[in-house]
């Protein structure tokens, strides 16, 4: 005679198994769909005419650091649009870093720009030090370089 109490315990246990595992499946999407939907907010964001602007402003009129510090007397909004450009960056290079959104796909749809607006904000970034006597941008900074490096190593077909 079978003994029930024995196979129903390993029965319940195929199934606790099966649940945990559809738990971890569960979760695994879910971050990846959060990752997804991360990225296409900040994608949102990049893309905003503001940011744009920002972006071609640090990308033409910033050359040295003077010429930084003197867009902060002499175009206050153009500053303050370079300085937004740069603030999103650094958010978008700390999402990276804490793996809220994947690091090949941010540098597949935005490796170049960030590499050539890394490369153009570095005398923004040392402007900024010398003003405010700390280390602004610490997650561009960190990230800027990998992106330089990245695209080197991948130029735009």
């Amino acid at each position: 005679m079978p003994n029930f109490a024995a196979l129903a315990s390993v029965v319940a246990l195929i199934i606790s198994v099966a649940s945990f595992g559809f738990s971890l499946l569960t979760h695994y999407e879910q971050r990846q769909r959060d990752r997804r939907d991360m990225f296409v907010k900040m994608h949102e964001a990049l893309i905003a005419p503001d940011l744009q602007r920002g972006r071609r402003l640090l990308n033409s009129e910033t050359r040295t650091p003077s010429d930084f510090r003197n867009m902060q007397t002499h175009s206050p909004d153009d500053y303050q649009a370079i300085n937004r450009c740069l603030a999103m960056f650094d958010i978008f290079a700390m999402y990276v870093d804490q793996k809220f959104v994947d690091e090949k796909l941010v540098l597949k749809e935005w490796g170049h720009t960030f590499a050539y607006t890394w490369q153009h904000a570095e005398p923004c970034i040392e402007a900024r030090n010398e003003r405010e006597h700390y280390r602004s941008w610490a997650n561009l900074r960190e990230f800027g370089p990998r992106t330089v490096e990245w695209a080197d190593a991948n130029p735009r077909t």
